[in-house]
């Protein structure tokens, strides 16, 4: 709460000296992973369908090896991946780190570009045995393995890596909203359920592309997660497109953001990183994002996730 006021200039010298009391001069690690439990309950965001993310949940593996390439279609060599046990940078300690905090699986490939421009993620498939296998490659650009600033590198690394999660990758994998659209409506028709759009109309999927794709959805998903896909459409009826899937991926950015600040645990690192960055995956602005991180850094929820990480327990064996 100290830390919310001195951000907001609002603090009194009693919370002044609180907020320096408590907040570590470094980056303090986590010593436990997250839980489902939590993900569902304290940190996807409230505007996050769920229902969206268990549909993209079920017909992933379709929809994203539609685009996944092996990792030589970018440029990249086997041989060039970074291993993370030995390489010093801070950039490649965070990456291990996140992976592990939000127990992402697979963890993402690595590799380390002079020539990259930020941090990226490829859609690609394993290498030697895991070749049949969707593991994400996480492209990281001199501008970033360069930092040295663990809080900033922890909020980078986190907020992107939140995106590895099943029920979002998707987000990663199709690029475009208008292509995300189209998944959504292609795993929509594939399961089957008559259902209704926005207006009341029967969902008809769009255009033929759109059941082209579902008819090859058909095909590769399972019939039991089509029947899963199904239900869970029968409870968007009447929903089904006007903004719906543009309004769950700016969610999933506000979702992404939560992620950012747990792990970096500094509100401030947050804040800044937010302000300062490229286009992100929502529609909102940079005092809406803030505000809204703002108001989830001073709730319970998020009192909950620092309880379970032991983060309480550190700051103040350490203060």
């Amino acid at each position: 709460m100290a830390q919310a006021l001195v951000f907001l200039g609002a603090a009194s010298d009693e919370e002044k000296v609180l907020y320096h009391r408590y907040r570590s001069e470094k980056f303090i690690p986590a010593p436990r992973r997250l839980t489902e439990e939590l993900w569902q309950k304290s940190i996807i965001h409230p505007r996050e369908d769920r229902h969206v993310g268990a549909i993209f949940t079920s017909t992933l593996g379709a929809l994203a090896a539609g685009t996944a390439q092996p990792v030589t279609a970018f440029g990249l060599t086997p041989e060039s991946r970074a291993d993370l046990d030995r390489d010093p940078r801070a950039a490649s300690r965070m990456i291990k780190y996140v992976s592990g905090v939000l127990a992402i699986d697979p963890a993402p490939m690595v590799w380390m570009q002079e020539t990259g421009d930020g941090l990226r993620v490829a859609n690609t498939v394993g290498l030697g045995a895991e070749r049949q296998r969707l593991v994400p490659s996480l492209l990281v650009g001199a501008p970033v393995y360069g930092k040295t600033d663990e809080r900033e590198l922890a909020f980078e690394i986190g907020k992107r890596m939140a995106y590895l999660r099943p029920e979002r990758f998707v987000t990663l994998a199709l690029g475009t909203l208008p292509k995300l659209e189209s998944a959504f409506a292609a795993a929509v028709l594939a399961g089957g359920a008559p259902i209704a759009a926005h207006d009341g109309t029967p969902f008809d999927g769009g255009s033929e592309e759109n059941k082209k794709w579902a008819a090859q959805l058909r095909l590769q998903v399972p019939g039991p997660l089509l029947d899963q896909v199904g239900e869970l459409s029968v409870k968007l009826s009447g929903r089904v497109g006007n903004g719906l899937i543009a309004g769950w991926r700016t969610a999933t950015d506000l979702t992404a953001n939560r992620v950012g600040l747990i792990v970096s645990n500094d509100f401030e690192t947050a804040a800044r990183a937010i302000a300062t960055e490229g286009a992100a995956l929502s529609t909102m602005s940079v005092k809406d994002r803030l505000r809204d991180l703002l108001a989830y850094a001073v709730s319970e929820p998020y009192f909950q996730v620092r309880r379970h990480l032991g983060l309480h327990a550190r700051e103040e064996v350490s203060a």
